[in-house]
């Protein structure tokens, strides 16, 4: 498991003799609202952070994506 401190960011790595996987699952916040939006937006900067860790790694990212700005409520 990979350390991330976060509640909608999880992360595996799986190292095997020719392969080195990161597995990352997320769960983002799915309403519009300034403070979905700017969590959103924070999430997949931090996303990107834990990627930038792993460079030499086959990424997967996976998750519940699932948002809609458009929604209101």
């Amino acid at each position: 498991m990979v350390e991330t401190n976060s509640r909608r960011v999880c992360a595996l790595l799986l190292e095997g003799d020719e392969i080195k996987l990161l597995y990352v699952c997320v769960y983002l916040p799915y309403e519009k609202g300034n403070d979905n939006v700017d969590e959103y937006l924070y999430q997949l900067s931090f996303i990107g952070n834990v990627i930038t860790q792993f460079t030499d790694c086959h990424i997967v990212i996976g998750g519940d994506f699932n948002t809609d700005f458009t929604r209101q409520t």
